[in-house]
């Protein structure tokens, strides 16, 4: 219910150009299983063998990150605002933090970046 809070609440231009990307594969199962009931797009994720799926089709200009990652969002994204905290009882994470992330950072040849040039490093194993 937070997520599609946070996703709703972005401003139409943003959430038209918006994806939902999050830490974990358990996260982004719960989206896509439970998510188009509520309005959500489907979940990209670079965790175990989500991230086989490959980047989001957007570019990621603006994301709504759903739990913590291995990576910073703060070297990615120049802008990293925490919009909610997600709690549950059945939860196995008691706090999940959902982020909306903005303005990817540039690449080191001063280029514009997307979430497919970076999905190597936003991808991992455990």
């Amino acid at each position: 219910a937070q997520v599609a809070e946070v996703w709703r609440g972005l401003p139409d231009a943003d959430r038209a150009e918006a994806v939902i990307l999050t830490g974990n594969y358990g996260h982004a199962g719960a989206i896509d299983r439970f998510g188009p009931a509520i309005g959500l797009p489907p979940a990209s994720c670079g965790h175990n063998a989500y991230g086989f799926w490959g980047p989001p089709a957007r570019g990621g200009q603006v994301v709504v990150l759903v739990g913590g990652t291995p990576w910073d969002p703060a070297e990615t994204f120049e802008r990293v605002e925490l919009a909610a905290t997600s709690r549950h009882p059945w939860a196995r994470e008691a706090e999940i933090p959902i982020r909306v992330c903005r303005e990817l950072r540039a690449r080191p040849d001063g280029t514009r970046n997307s979430l497919a040039v970076l999905w190597p490093k936003l991808r991992y194993l455990r």
